[in-house]
């Protein structure tokens, strides 16, 4: 009942991003859409990443004007064919945020939250 769903779904994505032109596609955990092949037992899983390499190369329609980004904890999960050029072939490394940033990030968190007893910069040099 479910079988092709995912890829349904995917297109629809890709159909609606082409028809809203220009527009960015967001995927987080790209890693466990885009897994690599040879990890994957089931046909299912290989047939979705199919698929998303499918509408990325936009072989039946102009991807112009479509930019597609992902972001992974795990890099090195990712399918090679998704490093192709044209597809996802930048890699941009952004590091944890420093225990300014950190100390930033608690504050704009807990803004109107009682934070009296707080002490945001020993909060933020823990890690």
């Amino acid at each position: 009942m479910w079988m092709g769903s995912s890829e349904k779904n995917l297109h629809e994505i890709f159909e609606t991003a082409r028809a809203n032109t220009p527009c960015v596609i967001f995927i987080d955990e790209i890693d466990a859409l885009g897994a690599n092949r040879n990890d994957i037992n089931k046909t299912a899983g290989r047939t979705v990443i199919n698929q998303f390499l499918s509408e990325l190369d936009g072989i039946d329609s102009d991807n112009d004007g479509i930019l597609v980004l992902g972001a992974t904890n795990a890099p090195w999960y990712i399918d090679p064919a998704f490093r192709r050029p044209g597809r996802f072939d930048r890699i941009i490394f952004v590091a944890p945020p420093d225990e300014i940033a950190r100390e930033e990030i608690f504050k704009i968190e807990l803004k109107e939250k009682p934070t009296d007893n707080i002490k945001f910069q020993d909060l933020a040099k823990k890690k």
